[in-house]
């Protein structure tokens, strides 16, 4: 029956494999996450500008339409 060092001499350099790609799995799972936090306060800063912008854009229809004296 074999033993449990054994097992780690003979798979050694599959649990290595293992740890090493669980490493990368949870690196890459957390360079996800600030990928995503980043995109969504882009997002706001896009929305924020595209209302001044519809903001600025009807004040300037406002200011045309009132046709100010040259």
């Amino acid at each position: 029956m074999p033993t449990v060092d054994n097992f780690i001499k003979d798979n050694a350099k599959w649990l290595l494999t293992l740890v090493f790609l669980a490493g990368l799995l949870y690196g890459e799972v957390q360079n996800f996450r600030n990928v995503e936090e980043r995109l969504t306060k882009k997002i706001k800063v896009i929305n924020e500008v595209e209302k001044n912008v519809q903001a600025n854009s009807d004040r300037i229809l406002i200011l045309e339409s009132i046709k100010c004296p040259d």
